[in-house]
């Protein structure tokens, strides 16, 4: 997700990108309504918000005009329903059933096995492709779970060919961007903006030889990922046909609780022996 502010001109001066899921935003404003607007304002300074901003009929908005507008620059958490956590873990759990053809081939083909687990949105860029890492991981023979803290988080972004513009070749512009949210191997939200003083904005800089007008031409080299821990098992592949059988856990629920393989590896995540890191990316 992100937003854009724009001078008189129409030129670029400052972006915004975002992936965190509404979560955490949803539980400030249950618990600590002013931890979340001390957030908001920290985070976009300069703007006058207030907390009737961020609520409707005393609950939470995540569509509030200061986290729905792409011409603002003051976006905070994604909005889209399927960029949750929750639809995130759905999706890697069904990622890591393994899938063969009636003649016994196994299905890699990421279109394919979307269709088929029935994982995420089939006409989206990023959820086939993350489904088709995660299933290729799985392939391995393999347990995977989600590494701590669960989440889609930006790992890196490559500056190879953003440029400054003519005049200003000894400037680099990955200096003028700036980490607002998340640490190092976890970041959710970052902001670019030319430092006063240049003598020109974002707007003038180059993307892959071309004006940057747009913030697509931005994300196309933004690289998000996901990242998962992985343990030797022996899993049989199934056919499209079925689905994962139930796993009873001894709890004190009415009934078993009906579980996949990567809730399990969840729930088991400490005693898992060998376990490594696998980075799946969305692009």
């Amino acid at each position: 997700m992100r937003s854009i502010k724009r001078d008189a001109n129409g030129k670029m001066t400052r972006i915004v990108f975002c992936n965190e899921g509404p979560e955490y935003f949803e539980f400030l404003a249950q618990y600590q309504r002013n931890t979340l607007l001390d957030l908001y304002r920290s985070l976009n300074p300069g703007f006058n918000i207030l907390e009737e901003d961020l609520f409707v009929d005393n609950v939470y908005n995540p569509l509030n005009k200061w986290n729905s507008s792409t011409d603002t620059g003051t976006i905070m958490h994604l909005i889209q329903v399927n960029n949750t956590l929750g639809a995130e873990v759905d999706l890697g759990a069904r990622a890591t059933v393994q899938r063969k053809r009636p003649d016994g081939t196994l299905i890699t083909d990421s279109d394919e096995l979307i269709q088929c687990s029935k994982y995420g949105n089939p006409n989206r860029n990023s959820d086939p492709t993350i489904g088709a890492g995660i299933n290729a991981a799985a392939r391995n023979q393999v347990m995977l779970t989600i590494q701590n803290p669960v989440g889609l988080y930006i790992d890196s972004i490559n500056w190879n060919l953003i440029e400054p513009p003519a005049g200003h070749d000894e400037d680099d512009p990955s200096t003028f961007w700036k980490w607002t949210r998340g640490r190092t191997g976890n970041y959710m939200r970052g902001e670019f903006e030319v430092p006063e003083g240049k003598g020109y904005v974002l707007g003038d800089l180059k993307v892959n030889k071309k004006p940057l007008e747009y913030g697509g031409q931005l994300a196309d080299y933004i690289r998000v990922s996901i990242t998962a821990r992985t343990s030797d098992l022996q899993i049989q592949p199934r056919l499209c046909t079925e689905a994962p059988p139930p796993v009873a856990q001894d709890c004190a629920c009415e009934e078993p609780l009906a579980m996949s393989n990567w809730s399990y590896a969840l729930l088991q995540e400490k005693s898992l022996p060998g376990l490594a890191n696998h980075s799946v990316n969305r692009v």
